[in-house]
């Protein structure tokens, strides 16, 4: 095994170190160890990737950047794709969960949520809770985990940017589990989904969020002129010219 970092490492390696060294120490701890164990591995992150289902480069190298919290399951693959214990590496994440503080929008507690302003401002913290993982990704996560529908890339994308409300509680429960949310939590946040949407309902509002048009104009709306024939009368031919 070369003791020698490819060149992808000792790239990374300075830009990285600097960055860990503003985080919180247990958050640049971890990731100084997720890197060190790919080191020793001798691995490129493409070469990780590959023994690593499920994740891709980018969300491998995002897990290691110390810029956010990677996901137990993120830790755990990259640890035996590595062949290292996860153990410790997973106590220095347990330790980075009670300091690292990303910037998380106000969402009301589960329960509570009964729009789509909250329900929205819910996954956007669950987004970050799982390591900000890109739309792309998400996307492969529906598409690979069982049991669950594929949710387009496009679509993710709108969901998560509070531009389209989530179409079914299925549809929501595919994006719970690509954003690692356990199983025995879904019986609680689906509920949500439920009661966000009867308010919609009740605003009279479209898949994407905004009212749909009326089938008739209101009633101070000017009226449209009829044509002659369209009003079942003949129209009556012009008169000669001089």
């Amino acid at each position: 095994m070369s003791s020698t970092p490819p060149a992808e490492s000792r790239a990374e390696w300075a830009g990285q170190n600097s960055r860990c060294r503003t985080r919180s120490v247990p958050l640049g701890r971890l990731a100084e160890g997720l890197r060190n164990a790919r080191l020793r591995a001798d691995l490129t992150y493409r070469q990780l990737a590959d023994r690593a289902p499920g994740f891709s480069r980018p969300t491998l190298q995002n897990a290691a950047s110390g810029r956010t919290l990677p996901t137990r399951e993120a830790v755990t693959t990259h640890a035996k794709a590595c062949d290292t214990e996860p153990g410790p590496l997973l106590k220095l994440r347990e330790e980075a969960v009670q300091v690292w503080r990303p910037a998380h929008s106000a969402a009301p507690a589960t329960k509570r949520i009964r729009d789509e302003a909250g329900l929205a401002a819910a996954l956007y913290n669950l987004r970050l809770n799982a390591g900000n993982p890109s739309c792309r990704e998400v996307e492969k996560r529906t598409r690979t985990s069982p049991g669950s529908i594929r949710v387009p890339r496009t679509t993710v994308h709108r969901v998560l940017y509070r531009q389209r409300f989530p179409s079914s509680r299925t549809q929501l429960k595919a994006i719970l589990v690509a954003l690692g949310v356990p199983a025995s939590d879904h019986a609680e946040r689906l509920p949500a989904w439920t009661r966000a949407n009867r308010r919609r309902q009740a605003n009279g509002q479209d898949q994407e969020g905004q009212a749909p048009p009326p089938d008739h104009p209101p009633p101070d709306a000017p009226a449209r002129r009829q044509r002659p024939e369209a009003a079942g009368h003949p129209r009556q031919p012009s008169p000669p010219l001089p």
